[in-house]
């Protein structure tokens, strides 16, 4: 492999690493090629991270700042660089939470971690790389793909993560282009409504006189605080984006596309004096605390 027409010396490269890091090697050879920056092409930095690591270090060609075309490619073995970075960024959070990302537990403690922010400004190994140039994939697009391939990860898969468990959705999970409340709402409003019929001991929330005791509970602050599964995920994100935080609107919308026979029991006068009742239980329950 030859690289003449840029005149870069890889080797030296190489060597510049070993001794000072990715980005040093990169300020060196800006130097001596008296240029202003050097972005290397993919198949360049593949090579020199191929020598690199023939040496004992574990680097990717990704770890060369601006490598052109990384994000895009897959390794020899199909493996995307996306994958091996957001692999690097998981190992690093479990690390800085002694946990283990491999299991339930250890993986819901480093959920909160998956934003934009942690990928603009956590370094994800010991040569400082970041992964902000990859948050046009958005973190879903990131972690889901990687979850669902990753056998490490297979715990995570089995138990049945999914985008809206991330601290950031998907852009249009909540609500299509046309600003209209998707299935994935509708999807968790049922899973909300479900989750709070069990808890009241309602069986068959789905017939009509049945709801009509689960009604006074669906409110705005269950919505917020009431987590839906092991990941503690609640339908606050959904019930504001989709809904403008409206209970009302929100069990309308599922029930108009799944359950119809429920409408003449959800009215605003229902959520209305929903809300009244489970304010005064909680007034009544913190009286009884003093």
């Amino acid at each position: 492999m030859t690289y003449k027409k840029r005149q870069i010396d890889l080797e030296a490269i190489v060597s510049d690493t070993l001794e000072n890091g990715p980005r040093e090697a990169l300020k060196r050879a800006v130097t001596e090629l008296q240029k202003g920056t050097i972005r290397l092409h993919l198949d360049e930095a593949e090579e020199i991270s191929k020598r690199l690591r023939e040496r004992g270090l574990s680097i990717q060609p990704y770890d060369f700042q601006g490598t052109i075309g990384v994000w895009e490619a897959e390794t020899e073995e199909g493996v995307p660089y996306t994958q091996i970075a957001m692999k690097e960024l998981i190992s690093a959070v479990a690390a800085r939470e002694q946990v283990d990302y491999r299991t339930v537990e250890g993986f819901s403690k480093i959920l909160p971690y998956f934003t934009a922010e942690t990928l603009r400004t956590m370094p994800i190994n010991v040569y400082g790389t970041r992964l902000n140039s990859i948050l046009k994939n958005g973190i879903s697009g990131l972690v889901m793909p990687l979850v669902n391939k990753d056998e490490e990860l297979k715990e995570i898969k089995k138990e049945g993560l999914e985008p809206h468990d991330l601290p950031e959705a998907p852009q249009n999970y909540w609500i299509d282009k046309k600003r209209k409340p998707t299935d994935n709402a509708r999807r968790t409003t049922g899973i909300l409504i479900a989750r709070v019929a069990e808890l009241r001991g309602v069986n068959n929330h789905i017939d009509i006189d049945n709801f009509r005791v689960v009604i006074p509970y669906l409110t705005a602050e269950t919505f917020h605080k009431q987590p839906l599964n092991i990941w503690e995920t609640t339908a606050r994100g959904m019930l504001f984006n989709a809904y403008k935080d409206t209970p009302y609107l929100a069990v309308r919308d599922w029930a108009e596309h799944n359950h119809p026979q429920l409408l003449q029991a959800i009215t605003p006068e229902a959520f209305s004096k929903g809300a009244r009742i489970t304010h005064t239980h909680e007034m009544r329950r913190q009286q009884k605390a003093q």
